[in-house]
């Protein structure tokens, strides 16, 4: 063997190796578990929750999902996670789904993400900011960032209030944290309204529970709306992007409960005048309630809430001028579920 064959003979033997490190480098950045047969998970309609009690299984973080918002199909997130505390919260930024929970051993925030539309899932990261709660989450996309709000780490529902603290991200993996000097009763619910984003919070609890909407256009500056003159004990909101009806801006919608449980829905198309608070009724005309919130798609086409008595996941439909409850969908859950909606 000449001089020259064993140049390239050590050369080829370099160059595999480098190929080798980068690539499990590669693996390690992204620390994507998935078995060799992961397929996409066909759904328009997502919901996300913690299952069931305090075993290590029922701190995992299990999807609904469905392609009409009928027909729904369980799943669970195969990335053997820290597990799960409280509620989760999702949103979907450049493709890829993001889901964020509190550490079962902590109330420090973590994310795990999904490029192939939840057949595999990263392990959890924790945010690099230290952010915490001991509330509920609630996550949208605008503006080409994430954006996260939650209640201060010292908040009791029904026993205090919080400062009201969201974080973001333009990349998913560098977060900043800030903290606006607005006091909530509830847990904040960020959600997108035509060309601005809005945190939604309850501004005061006596003589009843009343709601303050901030919106900003770039997601650092914010504007205090007016107090309305309603709120709820729990709730969520969203904004179709899309009007069907054209020539007329879609309407944000609020779903929320009660001190009781009972749940009810309003409307509007400016944040300002809001319709009367129309209670969400089951098939066969009796009330609806829940014990935790509610969870609304971005369309407003689903509602997804606890029951109040049991753990089952039940799901409602437009019906008129409300909601109609229609009937169990897949998983149990002791938290709220929360629910996006996917290409």
């Amino acid at each position: 063997m000449n001089r020259s064959t064993i140049l390239i003979l050590l050369y080829a033997a370099f160059a595999l190796t480098s190929c080798q490190k980068k690539e499990t480098e590669k693996l390690s950045s992204n620390n994507l578990i998935a078995s060799s047969n992961a397929a996409q998970i066909t759904a328009f309609y997502r919901y996300f929750y913690k299952g069931t009690g305090n075993s290590t299984d029922a701190k995992k973080i299990f999807s609904g999902n469905s392609v009409n918002g009928s027909n729904w199909t369980f799943s669970a997130l195969n990335n053997s996670g820290l597990g799960a505390n409280g509620s989760p919260a999702a949103t979907v930024f450049n493709g890829n789904i993001y889901v964020f929970h509190r550490s079962a051993t902590s109330n420090y925030l973590y994310y795990t993400r999904s490029a192939d539309l939840g057949g595999s899932w990263t392990a959890d990261a924790m945010l690099g900011n230290f952010a915490a709660t001991s509330g509920d989450l609630s996550a949208c996309t605008y503006g080409g960032k994430m954006f996260l709000a939650y209640p201060g780490n010292d908040f009791h529902l029904g026993d205090n209030s919080t400062t009201i603290h969201y974080s973001y991200s333009s990349d998913g993996s560098n977060w900043t944290e800030v903290n606006l000097p607005y006091t909530s009763f509830g847990d904040p619910y960020i959600f997108t309204f035509h060309s601005a984003i809005c945190i939604l919070y309850t501004s005061t609890l006596a003589p009843a529970p009343a709601f303050t909407i901030l919106t900003s256009v770039d997601g650092i500056n914010w504007t205090k709306g007016s107090q309305l003159n309603f709120g709820f004990f729990r709730y969520a909101a969203a904004t179709p992007i899309n009007s069907v009806d054209l020539g007329r801006p879609p309407s944000a919608v609020i779903a929320g409960m009660d001190t009781d449980g009972q749940l009810k829905t309003t409307m509007s198309s400016d944040l300002v005048n809001w319709t009367t608070p129309v209670k969400i009724t089951t098939r066969s005309g009796q009330l609806a309630f829940t014990s935790r919130r509610p969870a609304i798609s971005i369309t407003c086409g689903v509602i997804i809430y606890k029951a109040k008595t049991n753990t089952n996941i039940i799901y409602a439909l437009p019906s008129g001028n409300g909601y109609l409850e229609w009937a169990n969908a897949v998983g149990t859950t002791d938290e709220s579920p929360f629910m996006i909606e996917t290409p």
